[in-house]
């Protein structure tokens, strides 16, 4: 379902259905399979749908259906399970659909959510080992009121992370303001309309935010 590069080690990460995590190591042509390394089999066959790889503490970040949220450590080689990070079980059992990382701040964003339920976006922090809930940063409830959200990407450049989802659903959280702007009204001729859009991506040297739906 996704996949990550480690460009320090030139490793790539990846993750799919009923638990499926690996990594392929390039100089050898072998994928390794990481399922055994989550103690107590948290991840069991959870669908696994996003994964990120935090390149300033060589960490692996991802997420999948039923709350599954956690990182792998390439040096003890375990996967630690961060769900009980979120105050107050804001994500519960919601799917977590894209995963981002702040590389300016070391954190990491995530977004989601499930039918009948809205989205989800929230920020996990690894120094205070939290995960808070960014829900309410968006003016007049579009996030979780409307649209589950399907990606998210960080923009390094000016410390913003845009997201995207069901129904055209497009917008940008500025960290400065804590606040989430509604882009829908940008696209010229509503040349989105109410499309499912599933992927976003930024492109530092031109400064553009590409999306797909």
């Amino acid at each position: 379902n996704s996949v990550t590069y480690d460009s320090n080690n030139n490793l790539a990460y990846l993750v799919g259905d009923s638990g499926v995590f690996g990594v392929y190591d390039r100089t050898s042509n072998v994928t390794e399979d990481l399922r055994a390394t989550d103690s107590g089999d948290w991840i069991g066959t959870s669908s696994l749908g996003s994964v990120v790889y935090g390149s300033n503490i060589k960490l692996i970040y991802f997420g999948g259906d039923l709350g599954v949220f956690g990182v792998y450590n390439r040096t003890s080689n375990s996967t630690e399970n961060l769900n009980a990070t979120d105050n107050n079980n804001w994500i519960g059992n919601l799917l977590i659909r894209g995963i981002t990382y702040d590389s300016n701040h070391d954190l990491v964003y995530l977004v989601g959510g499930t039918i009948g339920s809205g989205g989800i976006f929230g920020v996990y922090n690894r120094t205070s080992n939290s995960s808070e809930n960014l829900n309410t940063t968006d003016p007049g409830n579009w996030i979780l009121g409307n649209w589950i959200l399907r990606d998210i990407a960080y923009d390094s450049n000016n410390d913003l992370a845009y997201l995207v989802g069901e129904s055209g659903a497009f917008g940008v959280y500025n960290r400065t303001s804590n606040s989430t702007e509604n882009l829908r009204g940008t696209d010229t001729n509503d040349l989105v309309g109410t499309s499912d859009l599933q992927g976003v991506n930024y492109d530092s040297n031109n400064k553009l935010v590409y999306f797909i739906g």
